[in-house]
């Protein structure tokens, strides 16, 4: 199935953060775990990508 979206990496070196934003009476759905899972996975891939919990 194509969509006509594409995906480009970004060639700069300025630092971009990426999280979630959640009800605090909710609890996660199956579509955010698996967006936090590849959040993870991409931090341990990328020495350069830090994680920051707040």
């Amino acid at each position: 199935m194509q969509t006509g979206i594409v995906s480009i990496p970004l060639d700069v070196d300025e630092r971009m953060q990426v999280g979630y934003i959640m009800h605090s009476e909710r609890r996660p759905n199956e579509l955010l775990l698996r967006y936090i899972d590849e959040l993870h996975a991409i931090i341990r891939a990328n020495p350069s990508v830090e994680a920051r919990d707040r």
